[in-house]
């Protein structure tokens, strides 16, 4: 079994999809309702439709972790397309909301999260 979309909800389907485009790098792809599909176009990650949804209040129980590369350069991307910081903890990841306030994590970079996990001798492991 395999996660096949993740699924945001907002009253502006076509804007938040602009923003989660222009954020990732995904394509639009064909879509047969008055939602909008997006893809990543190396075929990597996950779907996400955008889907016309109720107004709600508070964050949403579901949010996307990013992996970026360049965490400071991923945040400043995402903030100049309409995000806005949620949390200014010093951890190694920093919680940001999309314009519909969906959360999200950028969470630190690749390089420096496997440095850590190597330092810490933390192994990877798919089982729980």
């Amino acid at each position: 079994m395999r996660v096949e979309t993740l699924v945001l909800h907002s009253q502006q389907p076509r804007r938040l999809a602009e923003f989660w485009r222009d954020l990732l790098g995904y394509v639009v792809a064909p879509n047969y309702t008055s939602s909008v599909q997006l893809r990543d176009p190396e075929g990597h990650g996950p779907p996400l439709l955008i889907a016309l949804g109720g107004a709600r209040s508070g964050p949403g129980p579901v949010h996307m972790d990013l992996r970026p590369n360049h965490q400071a350069e991923v945040v400043a991307h995402a903030l100049s397309l309409g995000a806005t910081q949620v949390s200014s903890q010093e951890t190694s990841w920093v919680v940001l909301a999309d314009p519909d306030g969906n959360r999200f994590c950028v969470l630190q970079a690749s390089s420096d999260y496997e440095k850590w996990r190597h330092e810490t001798h933390l192994p990877y492991s798919e089982s729980m």
